[in-house]
């Protein structure tokens, strides 16, 4: 079997443009960069919440 004969056999696409695969690209960077935000940044830490002001002031009376 030729190469040629091998390449037709497969689905021919049509050739995408400059611009699409430029989209594509970009679209496939942002995805990768929000997934990897998703994976390797840890979660907040529960915060506590702040003292009243009539704690805080208690303590100069």
């Amino acid at each position: 079997m030729s190469e040629k004969s091998e390449r037709n056999a497969f689905i021919q696409l049509p050739a995408l443009s400059e611009n699409t695969l430029l989209a594509i690209i970009a679209v496939g960077f942002c995805i990768l960069h929000i997934l990897t935000a998703v994976v390797l940044v840890p979660p907040a830490a529960t915060r506590t919440a702040a003292p009243s002001l009539e704690r805080i002031l208690a303590n100069y009376d």
